[in-house]
């Protein structure tokens, strides 16, 4: 992975990830909402790479796990996880849970599990995410935190 620098977000960066996360073909039409739990990576001051979480109570939603195309499978996605992890912990986040319609077997390793869309908490069902940017079709995973080990 090229030595890459990460922050939260600042209000001046939410262009670049809404392109980041169009290129990707993620929601990104509430990313605005969401700026305290985003998280961006850069690399000589480009944006490369994004995540976020959205707190429901003790769950927490992991939103928007992007790379730019030429900056995947050098490790930077399960950089930008960890400190998601972190972020959601300190949070008091114990279980989280996302949505994903091509990354299946990625999460899979990371320890997620699939689990009914209908078992989620309320809250995290109410969000514009579940409702209604991802589709039906995608598969519901979580995780809880404590068995988090990296």
């Amino acid at each position: 992975m090229p030595e890459s620098s990460f922050t939260f977000a600042l209000p001046e960066d939410l262009e670049a990830v809404g392109c980041l996360l169009r290129e990707c073909g993620l929601p990104h039409e509430d990313i605005h909402k969401h700026l305290s739990g985003l998280i961006v990576a850069r690399h000589d001051g480009q944006l490369i790479g994004t995540i976020a979480l959205e707190v429901c109570n003790q769950a927490g939603l992991r939103r928007s796990l992007a790379v730019a195309t030429e900056q995947r499978n050098r490790g930077l996605g399960r950089a930008l996880y960890r400190r998601i992890v972190a972020y959601a912990q300190l949070r008091g986040v114990t279980t989280l849970y996302l949505l994903t319609t091509t990354a299946s077997e990625y999460f899979s390793k990371l320890g997620f599990q699939v689990v009914d869309r209908a078992q989620v908490p309320a809250e995290i069902g109410a969000t514009e995410e579940f409702r209604s940017f991802c589709p039906s079709t995608a598969v519901c995973f979580a995780k809880k935190l404590f068995e988090e080990r990296e």
